[in-house]
């Protein structure tokens, strides 16, 4: 993803209300410019989040093009919402399977780790804030998270 596109769906999860466990949310902001929908479906639990991105335009100048090149809902990437670390990669583990590193944005291609995060039952993520030299860790739930996909996919889909 995009370093500008990662920083705005960020921005995006924190400034939305804090989820309760077990809780999968999902914000969209409308691009003024050329109609097309950024979203993310966030556990603040976890401090995760997926990108998606609905696309209206066909704009071949578009940032997004790089990264959803077909028009509707695109799942963009999973992204560790607070990692912040020059140098540093996070960690994303679902149940008992290897962990997956993250690139040095705490960001990571869906097609990586989607798959497991729709079939598992938890998720644990590591990653690091700078100027603290200290991993962070948080534990949580999986559960609602394939039904928060489908219904924001869904809503998108329609007219």
């Amino acid at each position: 993803m995009g370093k500008i596109l990662v920083a705005a769906l960020c921005a995006l999860a924190i400034c939305g209300g804090a989820a309760n466990a077990e809780e999968w949310l999902d914000e969209c902001k409308v691009d003024p410019m050329n109609d097309d929908n950024d979203c993310i479906i966030y556990n603040r639990d976890v401090d995760l989040m997926i990108g998606i991105v609905d696309r209206h335009s066909t704009n071949e100048s578009s940032l997004i093009e790089l990264f959803a090149p077909a028009r509707g809902p695109t799942l963009l990437g999973v992204c560790l919402i607070l990692h912040n670390y020059p140098g540093r990669k996070g960690l994303i583990r679902i149940d008992a399977h290897k962990a997956i590193e993250t690139d040095e944005r705490g960001c990571l291609p869906t097609k990586l780790i989607l798959p497991q995060m729709k079939a598992g039952n938890r998720v644990r993520t590591r990653y690091w804030v700078f100027p603290n030299d200290k991993p962070i860790e948080r534990e949580g739930s999986l559960i609602g998270l394939t039904s928060a996909i489908d219904q924001l996919t869904n809503r998108l889909k329609k007219p």
